[in-house]
Formats: structure tokens, C-alpha cells, sequence
């Protein structure tokens, strides 16, 4: 599992700098519903999860980015 989590990680770590993003001092996950939320946001970036190695597939119904 610790394999898993580096490899995330530095996943995400290249994602942010692909962006050209400062490094980040917070990352917002949100649950189903919440997605309204981001709209009000000024700077936003969204990976899928599906994108995100071992990160689990959307459930029918919801969307997971």
C-alpha cells in the first residue's frame, strides 16, 4: 500500500506542476453534492479519478473528479 501512495503522490506532484501552479497549501475533495462548490472557486484544476492511479471508478449516479 505504501508503493501505491508514492506512486500517487508523485502523480499528482506532476499533474500540479504541469499546471504551473505554486505548490499547494490545500487540496479540496468534495463527496457527491458538493460539486456546486467548485464553481465558486477562482483558481481550479480537476483530475479525474479515473486519471489517478488506484483510485477507484465512478460509482452510477455520481461524478468523480
Amino acid at each position: 500500500m505504501e508503493k501505491n501512495v508514492l506512486t500517487v503522490a508523485r502523480f499528482l506532484e506532476k499533474k500540479r506542476a504541469n499546471f504551473s501552479f505554486p505548490k499547494a497549501n490545500i487540496a479540496v475533495v468534495l463527496g457527491s453534492g458538493l460539486g456546486i462548490f467548485v464553481d465558486s472557486l477562482n483558481l481550479k484544476k480537476e483530475i479525474p479519478y479515473s486519471k489517478i492511479p488506484y483510485f477507484p471508478s465512478s460509482t452510477p449516479g455520481h461524478s468523480i473528479e
